[in-house]
């Protein structure tokens, strides 16, 4: 008998951590009405309405593990996917990057555009034996973020002048695809070459 309301205290302490775990939101929850949150927060700053200018559809959890998650907002047909990575911090799920801005900020640094127009021409001297010094048409990279599954991809177009033996040139268009992975974007194979012009 003595033990008896230590035993009802334990079934009554159980009982309420129990019930606390039950009621608590699963981090999927939290990234969700995180990320919620913040969508349209930015649609607020930029004058925008849910459902008029953006309508959200739902949001896709695509990776997550005990410190970061990645998210696809998905919205209705023609409308441009949203991609953000979150962290947690002190258990709390907060976003930490757009992918959208992460990507340009990547396509911005110096040695980009050089990276691109070195890995062109060896392309264009295998592929069609063209060995030239390619340069850029002077319009700007045009970025692109793609679902591939569970990752995202991000999609740069250029456009280059490729001489010609009379003198004159042709404009191609070049595509390059990165994986995200683990904060980086990573060059996935080799790029992709479309001429505006026949050859």
């Amino acid at each position: 008998k003595q033990f008896f309301p230590w035993i009802s205290l334990l079934v009554i302490a159980a009982a309420a951590l129990g019930l606390l775990w039950i009621m608590s939101p699963r981090p999927e929850e939290e990234i969700e009405r995180s990320v919620l949150e913040h969508v349209r927060n930015q649609l607020a700053r930029n004058w925008q309405i849910e459902g008029r200018d953006f309508s959200i559809v739902k949001v896709d959890l695509l990776e997550r593990d005990d410190r970061s998650a990645l998210v696809d907002v998905e919205p209705k047909p023609g409308e441009r996917h949203l991609f953000y990575r979150l962290a947690s911090k002190q258990g709390r799920w907060s976003v930490d990057a757009d992918l959208q801005e992460d990507f340009l900020s990547f396509l911005r640094r110096p040695d980009f555009a050089r990276g691109m127009s070195d890995r062109l021409g060896p392309l264009l001297a295998e592929k069609w034996r063209l060995p030239v010094t390619v340069t850029l048409a002077g319009k700007p990279v045009v970025p692109e973020l793609l679902r591939d599954a569970n990752d995202v991809v991000g999609s740069c177009r250029s456009a280059y002048q490729v001489p010609r033996p009379d003198g004159a040139s042709n404009e191609i268009d070049y595509i390059e695809n990165f994986r995200y992975r683990k904060g980086e974007w990573t060059l996935e194979g080799p790029g992709r070459i479309f001429w505006k012009v026949p050859r």
